[in-house]
This record gives structure tokens, sequence and C-alpha cells, in this order.
């Protein structure tokens, strides 16, 4: 078998570093001069690089070089002592987020790390990097995007690497995600307030680049098509951005968007929040131009707090609870499935249900 030249090179390096021709806290030949003297492209030294970082030999320092950190190979106790596994999750809330970490910390098959990336693409991607070097065996992703791929989850991916997405759909890679099905879901939220008597409805979502609003404003638009019910864009409010993690946006610049959605929409007589975040927002703005829930105007949302279902001292939001601990169940079972077979793809949706509340007004 032909072994690839980027393995040879570490093979060479490797070599060098454990006979100490090349010494410890002493840095390599730069890229360009190890292109030149095995003369291969700068793609094939960075692959024997990534494999020298990944064993422990180097460490890659922007615009100083490749260190070198070790003379002998790192070895991964954490991963040969149980399955080591990584999480890197956008955030977590007593509504969405706590229960996946629950679930997960609960299964005592496998050891984990956790790791949170507060909606900062570069973060998320250095985080897996952090993983990945200490050797984990599979890692379980609620990635920041469902647009943008970071490099290493693509890497990660046409490696066959054990990785699942979780409350994502990425369409344009193959890689396994379990997620809730959220287009029939808020179908069935839309279709929850028609048959209460509701004709004019708003949904109002963040402009998070996500599969998961996409298909929850999807199956919005889906329920009136379906039922004949008419539908103008003027119903949507996409901009709401202070409840995405990584937002340095006031919640009141929101809340002013909300109050001139509602202004300009005085027909509406009821609205879907995406998040549970953006109903809290809706609350507020309805409250400064003296509105109630729900005489005046009827709410629902996707997630909740559990506890007590309640963002007021009797108001109970009729909402879609996801299952949250079937997602970490699926995606750890998938990431054991990987385990044994590599060329394993799986997109899985999970159940929800609707949980009534006393937020919707029956027009009946």
């Amino acid at each position: 078998m032909n072994i690839p030249l980027y393995q040879k090179i570490y093979d060479d390096l490797r070599h060098k570093i454990e006979s100490n021709t090349y010494e410890k806290n002493t840095y390599l030949p730069t890229d360009k001069e190890l292109e030149e003297f095995y003369n291969v492209s700068n793609i094939t030294i960075k692959k024997a690089m990534d494999l020298l970082k990944n064993d422990g030999f180097v460490s890659r320092k922007p615009k100083k070089g490749t260190l070198i950190v070790r003379n002998q190979k790192k070895e991964k106790v954490l991963a040969k002592r149980r399955n080591l596994w990584g999480v890197v999750i956008t955030d977590f809330t007593d509504y969405f987020g706590t229960e996946i970490v629950k679930t997960i910390m609960q299964d005592n098959q496998h050891d984990f790390v956790f790791k949170v990336s507060y909606g900062d693409e570069n973060r998320e991607e250095r985080l897996i990097d952090e993983l990945m070097s200490i050797g984990i065996e599979g890692l379980i992703l609620l990635p920041c995007s469902s647009q943008y791929y970071s490099s290493k989850l693509l890497e990660l991916s046409t490696g066959n690497f054990p990785v699942v997405v979780i409350d994502r759909i990425m369409h344009s890679i193959p890689i396994c995600s379990v997620q809730s099905d959220g287009n029939s879901a808020a179908k069935d939220l839309t279709n929850y307030l028609f048959e209460h008597g509701h004709k004019n409805i708003g949904i109002i979502t963040s402009d998070n680049q996500i599969s998961t609003i996409d298909q929850r404003v999807s199956g919005f638009i889906s329920a009136h098509l379906e039922s004949g019910n008419s539908i103008l864009q003027s119903q949507i409010l996409s901009s709401i951005d202070s409840v995405v993690p990584s937002s340095q946006k006031p919640r009141k610049e929101d809340i002013d968007e909300i109050i001139t959605f509602l202004t300009d929409n005085p027909n509406l007589s009821a609205i879907i929040a995406t998040e549970y975040n953006i109903a809290l927002l809706i609350k507020s703005a309805l409250s400064k131009i003296g509105k109630e829930i729900p005489a005046d105007i009827s709410l629902v949302c996707f997630d909740n707090y559990d506890t007590d279902n309640c963002i007021d001292n009797d108001l109970h939001l009729t909402y879609i609870k996801q299952d949250q601990q079937e997602i970490s169940r699926q995606a750890i079972r998938l990431i054991d499935h990987k385990l044994k077979d590599s060329t394993l793809i799986e997109k899985i949706s999970v159940g929800y249900k609707l949980v009534e509340g006393n937020s919707v007004k029956d027009l009946n």
C-alpha cells in the first residue's frame, strides 16, 4: 500500500525529534523551508504538522513557527481509560440545553468533556481543536450556524470522524444529526391557533442563520397554505438579535422593533415566538403599549421552563416542548454506531409535545 507523502514527512520529522536532531524547545524549519526540502506542497506540510501537533510533539505559534514541545509521543491517557467524547454547545439554559447536558452526563458508559462556544464561530473551532488534541474519540456538537461550516467540522466529516450535530441539520455535508421536527411542530402550533379561531397570526424570530429557525418559519407558512388562510410577509418579523448568544444588541432595541411590528399589524390576534427568550421580549413590548396576554393578544412559543411553565404570576404559555432527553440519547447512540461503522450517516428527527397553557384566547 502506498504511504501518503504527508505520512512519510511526519515519520521523518518525528524520528528527527525523537533522536534530538531537532531538540525540544526549539523551532522546526519554517513551512516554506520544509516545502522546499521535501519538494511538496504547503497542504502536504500542513497535514504532517497537524499529525505532529495531534500527537503532542509540536505547538503551532502564529507568526513564530512550529515549536517542539516534547520529544516523545503524548499518551492519550484519558482516551485509553474509557471512551472519551467531547461536547461543544452554543449555550444552555433552563428551557433548552440543560436537559441535554444532564442526560449526556448521566450516561455511565463514556467520559465527556464539555465546552461552550457562546455562539462564537472562531471559539467553536478552537474548542474542537482543543478536544481533538486530548484524544477524544467522538464529538457531540451544537454548532453556532447551519450555514457556516468550520474547516475543522468539514475535516472531521470528510474523515468519517464520529461526530453528531444536534438541533441543526447540515444538508450539504455528510454528517450525522439529531433534531426535533421543527417544521411539523410549527404547523401544529399554528393549527392550534387556527382551531381557537385565530386567522391573523404573526411570527417573530431571530436573525440567527440556523436550520431550526428556518424550519419553524417554514412550518408556519405551510400551515397557512394548507389551511387556505392568507398570509403576508408583513406578518413575519425576523430581525430579533439580542437573543443570539454572541449578540451585542441591547434588548431595548429589539423590544422597540417588536412594538413597531405590533403597531404596523393591528389586526394580529396571536403571535408565535420561535424561542422562549423572544416570548419574553414580546411580553415586555405588549406591556409597554398597554396590551395583555391573552385578553388583547394570544402568545405561544417554542421551549419553556418545565418547572412551572410560568412567565408571570398566573400566565402559562402554550408551547412546543422538545424531547431533549431523546435528542441526547440518539446522539450517543449514533456515535457508538459510528465508531463501529465509520461510513454511517443518519439524520434523525425526534418527537415533541404541544403543552397547553392559558396564553391563548378562544375566539370561536
